[in-house]
């Protein structure tokens, strides 16, 4: 099997790699929105979500669907740290790409079933992401097979 590198696949790899990381970044935005019983807003990072596990809110009615986001929560970790890793890693395949559609697809559709309407800043700022990250590797598949004539 003939290994396809070029210059085009290699800034889509690295690009990959730069719009995973922002992905995790945008983790520490306010991810998670909600409003008190005395009408006061309150924010939450998924960072906050995953290590708050069990006291989130005083309300009792609150705490059983926000201690189910916060479990859940680890997904939005684990997703773009391994999109970060198949792109780092593999070089010359084109699994970095398969599983950057893959990965992009999961990851908004955590953030779309967990979250939901409580969406804030940073969760709209990584369904953005993500879907640049599944247009980066449907163009990281078929540039592949773009022939440089040199």
């Amino acid at each position: 099997m003939q290994k396809i590198v070029n210059k085009t696949t290699k800034k889509l790899r690295i690009a990959l790699m730069v719009i995973f990381l922002l992905i995790v970044f945008a983790n520490s935005f306010p991810f998670f929105q909600g409003q008190q019983s005395d009408g006061r807003l309150y924010y939450y990072t998924a960072t906050d979500l995953f290590l708050e596990v069990t006291t989130i809110t005083e309300n009792p009615v609150d705490q059983g669907p926000l201690t189910a986001v916060a479990w859940s929560s680890a997904l939005f970790f684990v997703i773009p740290i391994a999109g970060f890793l198949f792109a780092a890693f593999d070089r010359e395949r084109n699994i970095k790409n398969v599983a950057g559609i893959i990965l992009s697809a999961m990851g908004a559709l955590a953030i779309t079933f967990i979250v939901g309407p409580y969406m804030s800043l940073g969760s709209l700022a990584a369904i953005i992401l993500y879907f640049v990250t599944f247009l980066i590797s449907v163009f990281g598949i078929f540039a592949r097979y773009i022939v440089q004539e040199e």
